[in-house]
C-alpha cells in the first residue's frame, strides 16, 4: 500500500466541509434563481427534467437528468428554465414557496412541474479556505454520474433525520461528495470550468 499523499483528498479534509442545507426544488415554466455568496459551496444534481446554468460570462451550460455541478464557491451565476423567463428573479430576499411536503417550488404554482433537483450549500471550516478553494476549478458539471446523484440524495436524507452522530455523518458524506465531484473531472463525461 503506497504511503503518498492524495493531494485531492487532502484539500478536501482541509476545508472541513459542514451542511448548511439541503433541499428537493421542483420547477414549471419559466424561473429563474441567483445566489451570491462566495462563503457557500452549491451542489446540485438534476433528477429528473432539464434547465440551465446562466454564467455571468455568457458561456451557458444545459443540465439533464443525472448531471451534477458543484460550485466550491457560489457566485457568478444563475439557475434558470430552460425557456426565457420574464419572471421575478428568486434570491435570498425573494425566495421560492415551500410546499407542504417540504419541497420548495419553481416557477407559476399552478403548472405541473416538469423539472426535479436536489440543491445544497455547504459551509467549509477551514481558517485557509480562500487559499484552498483557488486549487479547486471555479464550476464542475459532470454528466449523467448515478454516484453523484445517490450522494446527493443522501446528503438531503441525513439533513433532514435527526439521527444520533448526524454532523459526523454529514461531514463524511459531503467530504465523499466532493472527491468524487472533482475526481470525475479526470474522467470522461466531466467538465471542470474555469
Amino acid at each position: 500500500m503506497s504511503d503518498s499523499i492524495d493531494p485531492l483528498a487532502e484539500v478536501v479534509t482541509l476545508l472541513q466541509p459542514a451542511a448548511r442545507y439541503t433541499k428537493y426544488v421542483q420547477a414549471a415554466g419559466g424561473w429563474r434563481v441567483r445566489r451570491s455568496r462566495s462563503d457557500l459551496a452549491f451542489y446540485c444534481t438534476v433528477i429528473e427534467g432539464s434547465c440551465r446554468i446562466l454564467r455571468d460570462d455568457g458561456k451557458d451550460i444545459v443540465l439533464e437528468a443525472g448531471d451534477f455541478v458543484l460550485a466550491p464557491a457560489l457566485e457568478g451565476f444563475t439557475l434558470s428554465s430552460l425557456q426565457d423567463s420574464d419572471s421575478a428573479l428568486l434570491d435570498e430576499d425573494n425566495p421560492p414557496p415551500r410546499l407542504p411536503d417540504g419541497r420548495y417550488h419553481l416557477g407559476p404554482l399552478e403548472l405541473t412541474p416538469e423539472v426535479q433537483l436536489v440543491v445544497g450549500h455547504c459551509v467549509f471550516d477551514s481558517p485557509d479556505t480562500p487559499l484552498l478553494l483557488s486549487l479547486l476549478p471555479d464550476l464542475v458539471v459532470v454528466r449523467a454520474h448515478a454516484r453523484l446523484s445517490t450522494l446527493a440524495q443522501l446528503v438531503g436524507e441525513e439533513f433532514r433525520a435527526a439521527r444520533p452522530a448526524r454532523e459526523m455523518v454529514l461531514a463524511r458524506l459531503l467530504e465523499v461528495l466532493l472527491i468524487e465531484a472533482l475526481r470525475s473531472t479526470t474522467e470522461a463525461g466531466a467538465a471542470p470550468t474555469p
